[in-house]
């Protein structure tokens, strides 16, 4: 009877030990960043419903304040580059609802101007649409101090659509059968690199 109490421990002892050392760890792979894509002029077009769909929300069904965007800095057209677009119902009424499509700017330069035109398709249709035209953008974190230089209003800049739809326009716009569609152009007017030297 001692003798097999011994012989259990001893198995056991045995069997247990090679159960640790079969872990190991190692430093985990960091995530490589998206690279940039250059392209000039940029037009992008953003699929609402697949925008919903990230969010878990629609636009139809979020309450008044609320809104969806998404990231693009990825692409850029020579330093310039649209941050992000979002699209937000600010207010809701009984027959009326204020939406906003907003694209936030930034460039790599200190300074550039760049045209832009943000857009609501519908269907392959262009319902609503705003231009601005030589709009003055740069880069926030530049150090403007050491350079001698000041430009007022070159830092990023959100420009877009603000607009009243009648609830049945609403309705029908943003209805899941309605292939609704932001597209946001930007172009480069002067390329910023005189502002480098």
């Amino acid at each position: 009877m001692k003798m097999s109490m011994y012989a259990l421990l001893v198995i056991l002892g045995t069997t247990a030990a090679p159960a640790a050392a079969q872990v190991t760890a190692s430093q985990a792979p960091t995530p490589t960043p998206a690279p940039e894509q250059e392209i000039c002029p940029l037009q992008l077009d953003i699929d609402l419903h697949h925008l919903e769909r990230v969010a878990r929300q629609t636009i139809l069904a979020m309450p008044a304040g609320g809104a969806v965007r998404t990231r693009t800095a990825q692409y850029t057209c020579d330093k310039a580059r649209v941050e992000s677009v979002s699209i937000s119902k600010e207010k809701e009424r009984p027959r009326e609802v204020l939406i906003t499509i907003d694209a936030l700017l930034s460039s790599g330069w200190m300074r550039q101007d760049v045209n832009l035109t943000v857009s609501l398709l519908v269907d392959g249709e262009v319902k609503k649409s705003e231009s601005f035209q030589a709009l003055t953008i740069g880069d926030p974190n530049a150090n403007w101090a050491s350079r001698n230089v000041s430009f007022a209003g070159s830092s990023s800049k959100s420009r877009g659509l603000r607009f009243w739809l009648k609830r049945s326009e609403f309705e029908k716009w943003f209805a899941q059968d309605a292939n609704a569609q932001v597209r946001v152009r930007l172009e480069v007017v002067n390329d910023g690199e005189d502002e480098e030297e």
